[in-house]
């Protein structure tokens, strides 16, 4: 058992970042393991087709390659990238679970966190295909609205009807109208939705009810979610941006050198690769932040409607009287408060929905 690295008791915004950050310092290589593994995924896929590619081209000698070779290689992309897609769920998953140990006192290992989110592919792949066919029927039905009055306008030859243009930008408003609602109602369905990948992973739920239990979570705490998720992708978008800054006044140089017919010196080389590699390892740092920062929502939203009292009860009950009384001991006279995760005087949390330690489905 190590050092749980949440407080006991519900959050506040403050303790949301650093309890997020100590479970992440914590075991650092574990979570940029679970976050570089699709990575890693997707350049070997991109190299495997790559090299199809070319030995189809070569083979070919010259000639434009078949309908059939094409068509075999447009499939096996397609089923690589869906089956990535899983994978990057998975470990998703995987790192929801490793935070809910982690920030519990434990210890978890890879092959472990593999063989207890065992199913998640096949749950998830269901609900992926539910939401897949729902798109594309929004995107069918926004298509219809828009591209066919245009063809008919096109093909019926009354494009100096101005009438007829009059109906055309009148059903293309609508287009809008309904692509302005779809975003709204989307925007909702991502909030109320946010613990998808924590409930699935952690308590093992079915995709469906997994989206129903979230919207049971979320159900109240709407804006609170909204905003804290909010803050946590200002805070982890705010270096890439600045390195993303860095990168463009490197890469500016070579573009007006190569603009002006003149090879870019080998300092400013030197300089565009250093930092798209920065840039590359920033992104790579921040994004398991994002997985364990909503983690530490779910989990402390759970304490919340377990009816766990804010952290701070738990600091007034160790030092025997409320917090900032008179006369009331403090850490830095003596007092002392007790480890993340273990309430004073001996007494057992909560369990269950309270910590998010459900049993095994």
């Amino acid at each position: 058992m190590s050092t749980p690295t949440l407080r006991p008791g519900t959050l506040t915004l403050g303790e949301h970042f650093s309890g997020a950050f100590a479970t992440y310092k914590s075991r650092l290589w574990l979570f940029l393991g679970l976050a570089f593994a699709p990575m890693l995924g997707a350049i070997l896929i991109a190299l495997v087709l790559g090299g199809v590619i070319m030995g189809v081209t070569l083979s070919s000698s010259g000639r434009t390659p078949g309908a059939g070779p094409v068509v075999l290689i447009s499939v096996v992309a397609v089923v690589a990238i869906f089956a990535l897609v899983l994978f990057q769920y998975r470990c998703l998953a995987m790192s929801s679970l490793a935070t809910r140990d982690v920030a519990a006192g434990h210890h978890p290992a890879w092959p472990d966190l593999w063989q207890r989110t065992r199913g998640f592919t096949g749950r998830f792949l269901l609900l992926a295909l539910a939401f897949g066919a729902v798109f594309l029927a929004l995107y069918a039905i926004l298509a219809f609205i828009i591209v066919l009055p245009f063809i008919q306008l096109i093909l019926q030859g009354n494009t100096s009807d101005a009438n007829a243009w009059t109906g055309f930008f009148g059903t293309f408003a609508l287009a809008v109208v309904l692509m302005l609602a779809v975003g709204i109602v989307a925007l909702i369905l991502q909030v109320r939705w946010l613990y998808l990948i924590p409930v699935m992973g952690i308590e093992q739920t079915s995709g469906f009810d997994g989206l129903r239990r979230s919207w049971q979570i979320t159900r109240g705490a709407f804006w609170p979610t909204l905003g804290y998720y909010l803050l946590m992708s200002l805070a982890i978008g705010a270096p890439i941006y600045l390195v993303s800054i860095v990168t463009q006044f490197a890469v500016t140089p070579i573009s007006i050198s190569v603009a002006e017919g003149v090879a870019p010196s080998g300092a400013a080389i030197a300089m565009m690769v250093l930092a798209t590699l920065l840039q590359m390892a920033v992104s790579v740092l921040v994004q398991p932040f994002s997985a364990i920062f909503v983690t530490v929502m779910y989990l402390s939203r759970l304490r919340a409607l377990a009816g766990e009292p804010p952290s701070i009860a738990y600091q007034q009950a160790a030092w025997g009287q409320p917090y900032g009384a008179p006369g009331a001991p403090s850490p830095e006279a003596g007092g002392q408060q007790p480890p993340y995760g273990q309430p004073p005087h001996g007494e057992q949390p909560p369990t269950g929905e309270g910590l998010g330690d459900h049993p095994t489905r």
